[in-house]
């Protein structure tokens, strides 16, 4: 049987499918912890996402359906499928989650703003290798126009920094490390314009 069988499509499944809850008791005797989501899966090994920001202010979405940060608020991304580019797997992202059809030629080395290598010192991801990328992309009015809410985010809403900051202290960001992002992304000027010439982001290390 192919992993995949067993764990569910990119390992997102219903808390109500009898597969999650046979996966949640192994994962409590495997690891001595419920599983909280499906990143133990080795897909999680390879992720990617995307900023986008238009006229200085960067759009956020209200996550749902999510096993992590659910009803908070983060940008778009998610794992890499098998034989994808990181660009295509973006591309597909925001097709999926807010209906942007913004092809993958468009995310390139120009607007590549982070990679984040590291060793998970999650248990379910022990010393295990990943790679992440961020994109910053600024979509034209035309692109916007097919933005829509979907099965995996129910709300937007575009914020400055100080409105980024408010929403952080107040606890409505799904992730610390997109936060942190963000706020990189609005000291260097990414929020104007896509820099002609930029450091790309290298961080290495392990994260919870």
């Amino acid at each position: 049987m192919k992993l995949k069988h067993l764990y569910g499509k990119h390992a997102c499944l219903n808390r109500k499918d009898p597969r999650f809850k046979i996966l949640q008791v192994l994962s409590l005797v495997l690891f001595g912890r419920k599983l909280a989501y499906g990143s133990w899966w080795l897909h999680a090994a390879r992720s990617t996402g995307a900023m986008l920001f238009q006229d200085g202010k960067l759009l956020l979405g209200r996550r749902d359906n999510s096993f992590d940060g659910n009803k908070k608020f983060s940008t778009f991304g998610g794992f890499v499928d098998n034989f994808e580019t990181f660009a295509q797997a973006t591309s597909r992202e925001l097709r999926e989650e807010v209906c942007l059809t913004i092809p993958p030629v468009k995310f390139n080395t120009r607007n590549l703003f982070c990679m984040d290598q590291r060793r998970s010192s999650i248990s379910e991801q022990h010393d295990m290798p990943s790679v992440s990328t961020i994109y910053i992309y600024h979509p034209t009015k035309e692109e916007l126009s097919t933005l829509a809410t979907t099965k995996e985010v129910s709300e937007f809403k575009w914020v400055d920094e100080e409105d980024l900051d408010a929403m952080y202290k107040k606890g409505e960001l799904a992730f610390e490390h997109n936060y942190k992002l963000a706020k990189q992304a609005f000291a260097e000027g990414w929020h104007l314009e896509t820099p002609e010439f930029h450091i790309i982001h290298e961080r290495n290390g392990t994260y919870d």
